[in-house]
């Protein structure tokens, strides 16, 4: 039986283009993060900084 899991709200996440590469976990992060419950939203072309 898989447990349900619990609702962590929206998360938004500022990524821009020149940030992901070839070996980036950055998408890896935001499916773990949805598997914990998280809605994450990402926003395109904020620069070369997550936030």
């Amino acid at each position: 039986m898989q447990k349900e899991p619990n609702y962590l709200g929206t998360t938004v996440v500022k990524i821009g283009g020149s940030t992901l590469g070839e070996h980036d976990t950055t998408l890896h992060d935001l499916v773990a993060l949805q598997k914990e419950g998280a809605s994450p939203v990402v926003v395109h072309g904020g620069g070369k900084i997550i936030s």
